[in-house]
């Protein structure tokens, strides 16, 4: 009698389960033992669920070195910025300023600033003696450990694994080569900086003075402390390129001179 209760129960828990649990087929309905089947499949822990992750898999790299869209948008903002303060400088303090007038030729031109040249390859030495002994080292570690990443996934066996340790490898160095390379450029602007202290200059030579030191063409006060400030960053920044940055405007100036007179 006790076995026909729970053989009861059994079927009446059976038939709760398979309403609750939606339509079944019509091949489910018929056959009982398959009613069963699907019961017992629905309770079974683990048979629906997703498969279990490795707990030390390695999550996928995300490809966090690009650009944000907001530091370029932020670049552009600050440019116009820059510009549109100029511009309402110029209309609402009404300066009329004259052009400049230069007495530099293509034969004294190149003479003129053949100092800037020569400045500029001295802070370009300097730049390499102070980033050499310092930067030098990682570079050559990393560059080691890009060639021994590309070694192991050239062999024979490669594994997904060993591509990706390639991609990190040299991702790691250009990162580092980047570094150094802003690391370099603050080093150069610094010391730019104390030459244009010092009293270097790359428009003031070239512009039209007398013996005294006093501008021939007519110029405003105005315009004449712009022109200084305005020489004063441009030195600083052509000296933080280096001298092949210098010679490439000056020769091409002297060249089109040159054609100009044939």
């Amino acid at each position: 009698m006790a076995a026909m209760v729970e053989v009861s129960k059994e079927k009446t828990r059976m038939n709760e389960t398979l309403e609750n649990g939606g339509a079944t087929s019509s091949t489910a309905k018929a056959n009982p033992a398959l009613q069963v089947k699907n019961l017992y499949t629905q309770n079974a822990p683990g048979i629906n669920a997703a498969a279990p992750q490795p707990e030390n898999s390695a999550p996928v790299a995300k490809d966090a070195a690009q650009p944000s869209r907001f530091e370029h948008l932020s670049i552009w903002v600050l440019a116009a910025t820059f510009i549109a303060g100029l511009g309402f400088l110029y209309y609402f303090n009404n300066w009329n300023w004259n052009p400049l007038v230069f007495s530099a030729d293509q034969f004294n031109m190149y003479i003129k600033l053949a100092p800037l040249v020569l400045l500029a390859g001295l802070i370009e030495r300097a730049v390499e003696v102070m980033i050499t002994p310092w930067r030098d080292p990682g570079a050559d570690c990393r560059s080691n450990r890009v060639a021994e990443a590309r070694n192991l996934a050239c062999r024979p066996g490669a594994t997904d694994d060993d591509q990706q340790a390639v991609a990190d490898s040299v991702s790691d160095l250009n990162q580092y080569t980047g570094k150094t390379r802003q690391y370099a450029y603050s080093i150069a602007l610094a010391l730019s900086v104390c030459a244009v202290v010092a009293g270097v200059r790359t428009l003031w030579p070239l512009m039209a003075f007398d013996k005294a030191g006093i501008p021939t063409f007519p110029i405003s006060a105005q315009q004449l402390i712009f022109v200084r400030w305005f020489d004063l960053l441009l030195t600083a920044l052509l000296l933080t390129g280096g001298a092949a940055g210098l010679h490439a405007p000056i020769n091409g100036f002297i060249t089109w001179v040159e054609k100009k007179k044939c």
